[in-house]
């Protein structure tokens, strides 16, 4: 019954590439690049992202439905990729190869290969980050792509503001919370999330 509930918070769309923008704070990304324009990010995965390689896969099969990016809707208009944001950069390079600010040889020659270059993309539609971050923890920290140390740091910080928020947490108890969060994603995702197993449950403060 969670599961479904949870499932309903989000709403399916096809959402034009130019309304999505990057999360500024993409636990991928070092702390020092957190809110840092397109061009230094997108310097940034080109380096470290292997994005060439994926350009010529989304270029050479389209975008797969089956991997929607998750997004929240962004206070200036359009929308913040929370999970997704490597997939984001390699498309915008498919559809505007010019912007790329380092291999910009390699990015145009995957471009020139490409036979699809999508521009309506698929997407679940959350309203709240917080509404994300479980399935970021069981993706990335216990799941099948996994974040580095850094990465994972970036993101229990992520959480437990948001049982400081949300929560009412103490920043001692949050990051009890937090850990104890997701230890439990290991085995009970996705029967919980962050927040509901924090409250009402004296045993995470």
């Amino acid at each position: 019954m969670q599961q479904q509930q949870q499932m309903q918070t989000a709403t399916p769309q096809m959402i034009n590439l130019d309304e999505l923008h990057f999360d500024p704070q993409n636990p991928r990304l070092p702390v020092e690049l957190y809110y840092a324009n397109d061009e230094t990010v997108l310097r940034h995965l080109l380096l470290k992202g292997d994005l060439v390689e994926l350009m010529a896969s989304l270029g050479q099969l389209g975008y797969s439905p089956a991997e929607p990016l998750l997004v929240i809707p962004r206070t200036e208009g359009g929308y913040v990729v929370i999970e997704g944001n490597r997939r984001l950069a390699a498309l915008k390079l498919l559809a505007n190869p010019d912007i790329a600010p380092v291999r910009s040889a390699a990015v145009k020659k995957a471009v020139a290969e490409a036979e699809k270059k999508p521009s309506k993309i698929p997407a679940l539609v959350y309203q709240r980050r917080e509404d994300i971050l479980w399935y970021l923890g069981y993706r990335h920290i216990t799941g099948t792509k996994s974040w580095g140390a850094q990465q994972k740091a970036q993101y229990m910080k992520q959480l437990m503001d948001d049982y400081v928020s949300h929560g009412g947490l103490s920043k001692e108890d949050a990051l009890k919370a937090a850990t104890r969060a997701v230890r439990l994603c290991q085995t009970d995702y996705p029967n919980t999330t962050p927040l509901r197993a924090c409250q009402g449950r004296r045993d995470y403060r």
